[in-house]
């Protein structure tokens, strides 16, 4: 299994968490724009911050791995998260979830690089998936029509390569109800 440099990992989620929270689209519920409000933008600013000091006393991967899910589901509202690493050259490897099932969980614990997935795609062509409506994901990805996934844990998502120099090295993806 491919191991994430713990420094370089927490820098670029950082930078993502940072960089996704302050874009226009965000979506806190199904299809409203973060409004304009501005306690609502400093709540997620705390919950930034307060991520940046768990991350900087993380010691290992999965200490890092799991502050970032708590972390980017506080900060950004997203009732569900997971974080993956590159396993060889054919497949994501969950490094850690919060908000999924049980069983979602221990599904989706290995996927093919192949998969048609929001993250899949996201890692495979380094590039961020911001579908914030159900259509907009239905429209993009077909296939998850017959996903296992609960409709209600698919209505916007979010799916962002972690990215070390010119190698993606793993992602970061979530969902909003």
């Amino acid at each position: 299994m491919f191991r994430i440099p713990t420094l370089t990992l927490v820098g670029r989620v950082a930078a993502e968490a940072l960089a996704f929270a302050h874009m226009d689209t965000a979506v806190t519920q199904v299809g409203d724009p973060v409004d304009d409000d501005p306690s609502a933008a400093l709540r997620r600013v705390h919950a930034l911050y307060d991520l940046t000091a768990r991350l900087a006393q993380a010691t290992d991967l999965d200490q890092v791995a799991r502050v970032v899910v708590e972390g980017v589901c506080a900060a950004l509202g997203a009732p569900c998260c997971a974080l993956y690493e590159r396993c060889g050259p054919d497949a994501l490897a969950m490094v850690a979830s919060q908000g999924l099932a049980a069983d979602t969980t221990a599904r989706l614990q290995r996927i093919p690089l192949s998969s048609e997935l929001p993250l899949t795609v996201a890692v495979r062509e380094g590039r961020v998936f911001w579908l914030p409506t159900h259509a907009s994901l239905l429209a993009a990805f077909p296939r998850l029509r017959d996903a296992e996934t609960p409709t209600q844990f698919l209505q916007a998502v979010v799916a962002l390569p972690l990215t070390v120099g010119d190698t993606n090295v793993g992602g970061l993806a979530f969902s909003f109800a």
